[in-house]
C-alpha cells in the first residue's frame, strides 16, 4: 500500500539522492519511481528514488528503464 511514510522510507534508504548514476543532479525535487510502472506494486525492490528530471526521462523507452533500474536496485 502506497503511503507517505513509505515514500520517505525509500528516500531515506536511498540517502535522499537520485539513484540514476548518470544523473546530472540539476533538480533537487525527489520522486519515488515504480520501476515496473505498476503503482500497485509498492514492494521496496520495485521503488527507487529519482530526481524529477530522471523520473520524467523514465516515461520514455520504458523497457530500457525497467531493465536499467531493476539491475541497479539489485546491486
Amino acid at each position: 500500500i502506497w503511503t507517505p511514510w513509505l515514500k520517505e522510507e525509500i528516500k531515506e534508504r536511498d540517502d535522499f539522492q537520485c539513484q540514476n548514476p548518470d544523473c546530472e543532479h540539476k533538480f533537487k525535487k525527489l520522486c519515488v519511481h515504480h520501476i515496473d510502472y505498476n503503482k500497485k506494486n509498492c514492494s521496496a525492490n520495485n521503488l527507487i528514488t529519482l530526481c524529477n528530471s530522471c523520473n520524467t526521462k523514465a516515461n520514455f523507452n520504458r523497457k530500457y528503464w525497467i531493465m536499467f533500474y531493476q539491475q541497479l536496485i539489485r546491486g
